[in-house]
């Protein structure tokens, strides 16, 4: 992780893939909810909701839950860190 400044001025910070896999593996083993062969992630449809027909419908939701929660894990990090 590096913090850096950008062109407007704003501190931004930086994880490499590594790191963020890093961080993302200890959340998912703190939680109990690290895939495994045996037992890989398969479910991540909302329970209880009329999905839309469509193409990639699907993939879009699961693209979304993925951004969203790694903005809730990265910001939770984040401020654990200051």
């Amino acid at each position: 992780m590096k913090w850096y400044t950008s062109a407007d001025g704003d501190q931004r910070i930086y994880y490499t893939e590594e790191e963020i896999e890093q961080i993302f593996d200890h959340e998912l083993a703190r939680a109990g909810r690290r895939p495994t062969p045996a037992a890989p992630v398969t479910a991540l449809e909302p329970r209880g909701r009329q999905r839309r027909v469509g193409a990639g419908t699907g993939r879009r939701w699961r693209a979304t839950l993925a951004h969203e929660a790694a903005h809730i894990v990265l910001h939770r990090y984040l401020s654990s860190r200051t």
